[in-house]
């Protein structure tokens, strides 16, 4: 059956520009002379208890809002949310786990084009410390959210 109207949220493209544009900037020298190794950018299928090095970076794109079956194909624009959970490790684990969460919120607020999407930067929401289930590891949470219009294919923050 052909699709008439694509104006779904692709959660997943979303999801792979993001993790590109970590990628990008998180392998520069600046970061790698941080913490002395490249900072993880953990797959989605991967489970961090058991075999992830630190420093690492999850990512998830969550929709903001419940679409109705019927309405999903009508959707021209999507508030969503990206949750970004940092890990570090080792002496300075605190210092270096907030520097590194600035360095993300960063990224993510600012302009450009990603693979799928043109991004105008996320607004963040929430940049907490929180417990870990890793050892002797160091864990933030950054919020951070953003509108996609789906038929431009572009990314902006909500204000």
């Amino acid at each position: 059956m052909t699709q008439i109207n694509s104006l779904i949220f692709e959660n997943l493209d979303v999801d792979d520009d993001f993790r590109w544009l970590l990628k990008q900037r998180l392998a520069e020298d600046d970061v790698y002379n941080m913490f002395d190794t490249e900072v993880n950018i953990v797959s989605r299928e991967t489970d961090l208890k058991q075999k992830t090095s630190l420093p690492a970076v999850t990512l998830s794109v969550f929709q903001s809002q419940s679409i109705l079956p019927d309405d999903e194909q009508l959707q021209a624009y999507t508030p969503f949310t990206v949750e970004i959970n940092v890990y570090t490790t080792g002496k300075g684990r605190v210092d270096k786990c907030i520097k590194l969460c600035n360095i993300i919120i960063k990224i993510l607020q600012s302009s450009g084009q990603l693979p799928h999407y043109y991004c105008r930067g996320l607004r963040l929401e929430s940049n907490n410390e929180v417990g870990t289930f890793l050892n002797d590891a160091e864990r933030r949470v950054i919020r951070m959210s953003g509108l996609c219009y789906n038929n431009q294919k572009i990314i902006i923050n909500r204000r």
